[in-house]
């Protein structure tokens, strides 16, 4: 994997998020990323999610 730009210091690595298809284009995915970051953010200085289709 090629990174586009160096990652920070202080991080959380998100290896899979997964909606199933009844849900998906339903913001669902969007919801879950949203709490993750609300969760982490005063602890973390990023949250990366690895993926390996562009459109996310």
């Amino acid at each position: 994997m090629k990174l586009t730009y160096p990652l920070k210091e202080n991080y959380v690595t998100l290896a899979a998020i997964a909606v199933t298809s009844d849900y998906q284009g339903k913001g669902v995915g969007k919801q879950l990323l949203n709490e993750i970051h609300q969760r982490y953010k005063k602890d973390f200085e990023s949250i990366y999610l690895y993926t390996a289709d562009e459109k996310n």
